[in-house]
């Protein structure tokens, strides 16, 4: 039978040690650090030392965004990240659910250029799973939507447009001449960390085309029958508590 404490001195104690150890878990001390000499020579300390210590390196490892521009939780805010292989990589937040953050990486992954049926599948049964694997600290590992790129710059109503159309981000026009987007917009650093040749995972409404994004900064619908290829650019889903200042 377990044993009810209901002296009321003793807890208050047990009060006491609590409160403790949960302020040792939110310092930078480690529990290795501190030293105690129970009374009762049969407990463990450098066991029970072993297993906050691992308490808190676990803790530690669940934020593994920290921010690096922008305002912290902000559609566009920059963040350093370590998703499982101690490799830091910049992602910025694109869309939020909830609790949930979609986080997408300032460059494309190294994996050279694809048709867009490949770019769907690349993490579920191509080169990607392996990233899966690697970046275990996230919750998915997915490409950007065309509705999130949109979203963010302010052009949803393009998305039922025709394919093989550029649709510029700074000035939010649909521009069909050679280099479509104009050299003053080139220079703006407004939606920089969006732009770059690769593919969303969503395909034109014609069927024809799939949505992907171009360094002009734009959005386009890239006709199949034209053998268009593209890179990846991983978006990641992560919790609000990941990320920190």
């Amino acid at each position: 039978m377990k044993r009810i404490i209901k002296n009321p001195v003793m807890m208050y104690i047990l009060g006491i040690i609590t409160c403790t150890l949960t302020t040792v878990l939110a310092s930078s001390l480690l529990a290795s650090d501190i030293t105690y000499k129970p009374k009762d020579p049969s407990w463990k300390v450098s066991n029970v030392s072993q297993a906050l210590d691992e308490l808190k390196t676990s803790v530690i490892k669940t934020r593994f965004c920290k921010l690096k521009s922008g305002n912290h939780l902000s559609i566009g805010s920059k963040y350093e990240c370590n998703l499982g292989d101690d490799i830091k990589r910049d992602f910025y937040i694109l869309s939020k659910d909830g609790k949930l953050i979609d986080m997408i990486m300032g460059s494309n992954l190294n994996v050279g250029v694809m048709d867009h049926s490949s770019a769907i599948n690349f993490f579920s049964t191509g080169a990607g799973k392996n990233y899966i694997n690697d970046w275990s600290n996230v919750l998915k590992i997915k490409l950007p939507t065309a509705t999130q790129i949109a979203n963010v710059v302010g052009i949803t109503e393009i998305l039922s447009k025709s394919a093989n159309q550029v649709w510029c981000f700074e000035n939010k026009a649909n521009i069909n001449v050679d280099p479509w987007c104009s050299d003053s917009e080139q220079l703006n650093q407004k939606y920089n960390w969006l732009k770059g040749y690769y593919w969303t995972d969503t395909v034109h409404n014609s069927g024809t085309a799939g949505w992907a994004v171009g360094e002009w900064p734009g959005l386009s619908g890239r006709p199949y029958s034209m053998g268009e290829k593209s890179s990846i650019r991983p978006v990641i889903t992560v919790a609000e508590y990941n990320l920190y200042e």
